[in-house]
């Protein structure tokens, strides 16, 4: 009961979260980037956030096996690819481009500019293709982006003990819903995640201190809300 964890959910040998774990669903991107971030930031432990999850980044596609960089997967790749079929060569390349090392690895889309402005040179990675629309100065220009959202939700941690040092509980676990409690002291926050497109019937109870959509509904969870109650 007394143990600490390092809490993430992506590095540089992983796929991007929101691509992993988020909606694919465009309409809930940003949303579900949000409550990722809230996840890390809620749960018992060190949140560790890895570089380009402040402003949601994503897989970049791979449509030809000649875009890959990581060696393992090349090798994996060209080892197999001969014995397979043109649908077959196809999965395994859908397969590289979800779980791949170099979906964490490209260069971080800083704006709109050539290379999203990483570098003036010729990265060693191409940028992702939506770096035109998913960027940190567009970000920065949108109070409700994930950029501005990751700021105030760490600005809110640190200003709740329950979250820095409190319990945990588990309230809910499911493949859709996950809820649990944080308590420090007399305080007790209960923190609420719906991971799907459909919303969830659930009763948070409380005072909304944190939540991820404009106009939450005390009775149920939006399709990939989040929110912390007290």
């Amino acid at each position: 009961t007394g143990g600490w964890i390092a809490q993430t959910l992506g590095n540089h040998d992983f796929a991007r979260m929101t691509s992993r774990y988020g909606s694919a669903d465009v309409r809930y991107r940003a949303r579900s980037s949000k409550l990722l971030l809230t996840l890390l930031a809620t749960l018992r432990g060190t949140p560790n956030f890895y570089q380009g999850d402040e402003i949601g980044m994503l897989n970049p596609p791979l449509a030809d096996a000649s875009l890959i960089d990581d060696i393992d997967a090349r090798n994996y790749y060209f080892a197999h690819a001969p014995d397979l079929d043109e649908d077959g060569k196809l999965n395994l390349l859908a397969n590289i481009a979800a779980e791949g090392r170099d979906n964490a690895r490209h260069p971080v889309q800083w704006d709109a500019t050539p290379h999203a402005g990483f570098t003036t040179g010729e990265p060693w990675l191409r940028v992702h293709p939506d770096f035109a629309d998913l960027n940190v100065a567009q970000q920065e220009a949108d109070p409700d982006s994930v950029l501005h959202y990751f700021r105030s939700l760490l600005r809110f941690r640190k200003t709740q003990a329950a979250l820095v040092g409190g319990s945990f509980e588990l309230e809910a676990g499911t493949r859709e819903l996950l809820a649990f409690r944080r308590r420090y002291g007399d305080t007790e926050l209960r923190c609420a995640f719906n991971f799907s497109d459909v919303a969830q019937a659930f009763e948070t109870g409380g005072d909304i201190l944190l939540s991820n959509v404009g106009a939450p509904e005390a009775a149920r969870l939006a399709p990939w809300e989040t929110r912390v109650t007290a």
